[in-house]
């Protein structure tokens, strides 16, 4: 009776070790399925380049960028096709990033002021982009500081103060 146990264990663990082979095959036949769908739907969409529009002249946004009156402000206003999902960045002179954020698709217009006093003199981008396109606005920022001013003396000679 011990031997037809022990059979019967023999053969429990050779369905096991069966089942185990037929699974490591599934895993791996699946993993490799997996890998070549990947890498044949990147290749099917490669990373191309945006369409820069030029004159706001983009199929699916339009955008407006104003500066506010004596502030260091600007407003950016958006206009896009209801699906459509939008990036805006700010980007300085080097092409860091300091800034961006998303339209979500299910909105149409977006409007945001972008408060630039606390950057430096430069010259910075806004970059608005879909899929497909996108819209690059420059902005050159100089501020006027107040300096004060040494005098050498009070030798004014050669001016006149007629």
């Amino acid at each position: 009776m011990a031997d037809e146990d022990l059979l019967g264990e023999n053969e429990v663990f050779h369905q096991i070790l069966l089942a185990m082979k037929i699974f490591k095959k599934t895993f791996v036949v699946t993993a490799l399925l997996l890998a070549v769908f990947s890498a044949g739907e990147l290749a099917a969409s490669p990373l191309r380049p945006k369409k820069e529009c030029k004159n706001n002249e983009c199929q699916t946004f339009k955008v407006g960028l104003y500066r506010i009156k004596d502030t260091y402000a600007v407003k950016l206003l958006l206009e896009k096709q209801q699906g459509e999902k939008v990036s805006v960045r700010l980007l300085d002179r080097s092409g860091k990033i300091l800034h961006q954020e998303y339209v979500g698709s299910h909105l149409n217009q977006y409007g945001r002021k972008f408060n630039l006093e606390e950057l430096g003199d430069g010259d910075y981008t806004l970059e608005i982009s879909n899929n497909s396109e996108k819209i690059i606005r420059n902005i050159q920022l100089k501020t006027s500081k107040a300096m004060e001013v040494k005098m050498l003396g009070d030798n004014l000679s050669g001016f006149s103060t007629e």
